[in-house]
């Protein structure tokens, strides 16, 4: 039996614990039917219903369904010995943030379209800013491929360059961009191929498989300048580039080309307002965005996930300093080199 269940404490832990909403659904449904039951009786022989041991049952069944869950994962296929998880990356989920489930983006690039700004339909030029998806790991059981699908658009894939393609497949559709995939390949920037989503073919195995999905694709966010509040924003930022220049040209030319020039205050305030106008660009774009899942195994049968896509900026302390609704922060104080923009990854 166990004892000293503590009603508070595992409110503030049920918040907190891995699994899907469906997942903790179906732990508190099973402690309240143990819980009725229990009164149930008790009160079927007019016995005093003891509280104790309703806390006792509820939190050994809450131990056992938790295990049940984490040792057998999800599978939808219907066959035992298919199953698969997504394996959190430990180095990257040290957030502070108790909703964070897990973070698997890398180095983040952000910048115009093209070299020369060339614009778009709406005669404005685009911003974009990309993610690489340094560590994304799939554990299972006869898995056969994986797809992986982004459902927002101006949130599209690409390949990196060193991924080998003979591996990928369903990758040819570019909906959720308002270029196609010729069009950003002669930008030069981007990886070998720009898609919506794909699939990756999987080495055949016998054993548990343990597939790094990490350095092969990178997450691509492009401004949807027909959007206002988005439009506001590049509209800003490009506001801010001709004073940001007078005053570095004015420093220059006081100081020399050759020689390091540290930033003024009014230079820092600027940098500081355009990365918040970049964050916001990020922040509304990946409003409801979500990525499928989809894993198919070698009967022919599969298992879907979905994932909600955020976006946050930490301190080199781990500290969030940037999140939904954040209006402010001093890259000064935190210092630009260290600070860490994450795509975070959540189970819908």
């Amino acid at each position: 039996m166990i004892k000293n269940f503590d009603c508070k404490q595992y409110e503030k832990e049920y918040d907190e614990i891995r699994l899907s909403q469906t997942e903790k659904n179906i732990i508190k449904a099973n402690m309240n039917l143990a819980a009725d039951g229990i009164l149930k009786k008790n009160n079927k022989h007019n016995f005093s219903v003891n509280i104790k041991i309703i806390q006792a049952v509820a939190a050994a069944l809450l131990v056992a369904v938790i295990c049940t869950l984490i040792y057998i994962s999800p599978d939808f296929s219907g066959n035992s010995k298919n199953y698969f998880t997504i394996v959190a990356n430990a180095a990257e989920n040290s957030t502070t943030s108790t909703n964070i489930k897990e973070i698997y983006s890398g180095i983040s690039t952000s910048g115009y379209i093209s070299d020369d700004k060339a614009p778009n339909k709406q005669g404005k030029y685009d911003f974009f800013s990309s993610f690489d998806i340094t560590d994304f790991r799939i554990k299972g059981h006869n898995i056969k491929s994986i797809t992986v699908k982004s459902n927002k658009n101006f949130c599209y894939f690409f390949l990196d360059y060193q991924a080998d393609l003979t591996k990928f497949s369903d990758c040819n559709t570019l909906e959720n961009s308002q270029y196609t995939s010729r069009e950003l390949a002669n930008f030069g920037k981007f990886g070998q191929l720009c898609c919506d989503g794909f699939t990756y073919t999987v080495e055949p195995s016998e054993n548990e498989q343990l597939i790094q999905l990490g350095g092969l694709f990178s997450y691509m966010l492009e401004t949807d300048r027909t959007d206002n509040e988005i439009d506001s924003y590049l509209t800003e930022y490009e506001s801010l580039e001709t004073p940001k220049y007078e005053i570095r040209q004015k420093r220059h030319k006081e100081y020399g080309d050759d020689v390091a020039i540290y930033l003024t205050d009014e230079e820092i305030e600027i940098e500081n307002k355009q990365s918040l106008c970049t964050d916001k660009f990020i922040e509304k774009t990946l409003d409801g965005a979500t990525i499928d899942i989809i894993v198919n195994y070698k009967d022919g049968t599969s298992a879907k996930t979905k994932i909600d896509v955020d976006y946050i900026v930490e301190n080199s302390n781990g500290d969030i300093i940037f999140e939904a609704g954040t209006d402010y922060y001093n890259l000064n104080d935190c210092e630009r080199k260290d600070c860490y923009p994450h795509i975070v990854f959540r189970y819908k």
